[in-house]
């Protein structure tokens, strides 16, 4: 992203679908959701600005959603715990994935062994999409996603604790 200039983390956003947006600045207030909409995103606010993806995680989101016969919950011990069992069983991305919550701090991390798909520490990686679109989708809050990629490959999804339904 060095080359559009945008220099913050990317963060995966509820709107009226989910949007990836990578902002301009770090540690700027996120632009309103009708910003995001748009490829390039210019509000009036110009600290505000960046662009804004469709997450490759939200097709496979679709297709995890096709498959349920009852929702995935709505705390995030439930979700980390359906989506980790989706991206071993049912789209075969991973041999193993734990993973460890903690709602008070506002992280989940999920240790992933045989991950496919080539590099996971490229932006927007299938897995680590996958699992932050999931949490977007059943929290309605923002999800920042950090990489390590060691042995296990470690993915931290952040969401603010005050926004938690």
């Amino acid at each position: 992203m060095d080359e559009l200039g945008l220099e913050g983390d990317p963060v995966y956003v509820p709107t009226d679908d989910v949007r990836l947006f990578v902002p301009r600045y770090q540690d700027r207030p996120l632009p309103p959701d009708s910003a995001l909409s748009d490829l390039f995103v210019v509000p009036e606010t110009p600290e505000q600005g960046g662009v804004a993806f469709h997450p490759t995680g939200r097709p496979l989101f679709e297709a995890f959603d096709d498959t349920r016969s009852q929702p995935p919950g709505e705390t995030p011990h439930t979700i980390a715990a359906t989506a980790a069992d989706a991206l071993v069983e049912l789209f075969e991305l991973a041999d193993g994935v734990e993973y460890a919550v903690d709602t008070d701090t506002g992280r989940i991390t999920f240790e992933v062994v045989g991950a496919g798909l080539g590099d996971p520490t490229g932006i927007d990686h299938p897995i680590p999409s996958f699992l932050a679109v999931s949490l977007v989708e059943t929290l309605d809050i923002p999800v920042r996603v950090e990489i390590t990629d060691d042995d296990p490959l470690a993915i931290t999804c952040r969401y603010d604790t005050q926004d938690e339904a």
